[in-house]
């Protein structure tokens, strides 16, 4: 299903087509949490579909702690 977020922290529109149902969409809208509903979702999806952060934001947050390695 293609699932459409903007991202907390660049603030730009990201689709992507992830491995979830409608139903379980339902449940995550209703309150329940994304590692409930969507186990086997790998855990940068999860973070997408829950909160819109794509993988690219975690390096860019974390750029300079990458960097001193």
């Amino acid at each position: 299903m293609k699932i459409t977020r903007r991202s907390p922290w660049s603030n730009k529109l990201h689709t992507i087509d992830v491995d979830i149902t409608e139903e379980q969409l339902t449940k995550l809208n209703s309150g329940k949490h994304i590692k409930d509903v969507a186990p086997d979702l790998h855990v940068s999806m999860q973070e997408f579909v829950a909160n819109g952060f794509v993988p690219s934001d975690w390096v860019d947050m974390f750029k300079d702690d990458l960097s001193k390695g």
